[in-house]
């Protein structure tokens, strides 16, 4: 479920960067761009470790510059100068949702095998930022209570089944139509369903308190390691050396 937009002639925040109701389509891009790019490296175009090493070291540069920026306002002026255009209002005295994405990141990687990983990676870069395009095009149309609404989801859920069954097309070419296209779509509205289940803005217990940048690769890790074993792509990614 997308975020819904905010109603017309809202006040703007003093820092003058966009708010989280806000359509905000540099941050859309890089949001999936970066996920992207990282399950393609992972995936196919370097060995694991090579992409391990890298987003080990955005995890520690996030944290180090999110402990810095937080107590010298100095280096939180010249990261909101930098970072501008994807920041939002309410990360200018709060963590980042960069953080949350980078651990996220960290865990699929270093926790699961490649394929699962690459798999958790695309729907990061895919669901979240269509759903809240979804949410916020169609902010009239089944708005939810937690600030999500069901058309978001349906987009959401819907672009990552093909983004995913792309991907395990590319990966599995022995595997059958058929059953891709059911490890896709249940792939599909697991992540689709994680991504609604999180409030914008993030409230409650953990993890819902947290930042659907870390939920959903994590929680879209653990469940495509148990989809992909009871079907078998595991074992299948072993034999065709995916899972280095």
């Amino acid at each position: 479920m997308g975020k819904k937009g905010g109603g017309k002639g809202g006040r703007r925040p003093e820092n003058g960067l966009p708010q989280r109701t806000d359509m905000h389509v540099a941050r859309k891009v890089a949001h999936c761009a970066m996920a992207t790019s990282l399950a393609v490296g992972l995936g196919f175009l370097t060995e694991g470790n090579s992409i391990r090493l890298v987003i080990t070291g955005a995890v520690v540069m996030c944290s180090v510059l999110e402990a810095v920026r937080q107590h010298v306002p100095l280096v939180n002026g010249i990261l909101q100068v930098v970072l501008g255009p994807l920041m939002r209002s309410h990360e200018v005295k709060k963590t980042a949702g960069t953080f949350y994405y980078a651990v996220g990141c960290w865990l699929a990687v270093v926790l699961f095998p490649k394929p699962v990983a690459v798999h958790a990676l695309l729907c990061l870069g895919w669901v979240d930022p269509v759903a809240s395009v979804g949410g916020i095009l169609f902010r009239s149309v089944a708005p939810v209570g937690n600030g999500k609404s069901w058309c978001g989801f349906a987009l959401g859920g819907l672009v990552i089944g093909i983004v995913g069954f792309a991907y395990l097309h590319y990966a599995f070419p022995s595997e059958t139509t058929d059953e891709l296209a059911y490890v896709a779509a249940v792939v599909a509205l697991f992540a689709a369903f994680v991504e609604a289940i999180i409030p914008s803005p993030p409230a409650g217990p953990f993890p819902f308190n947290t930042d659907d940048n870390f939920v959903i690769p994590v929680a879209c890790a653990l469940f495509i390691n148990i989809i992909y074993g009871s079907s078998g792509l595991l074992g299948a990614a072993n034999s065709l050396h995916l899972s280095a």
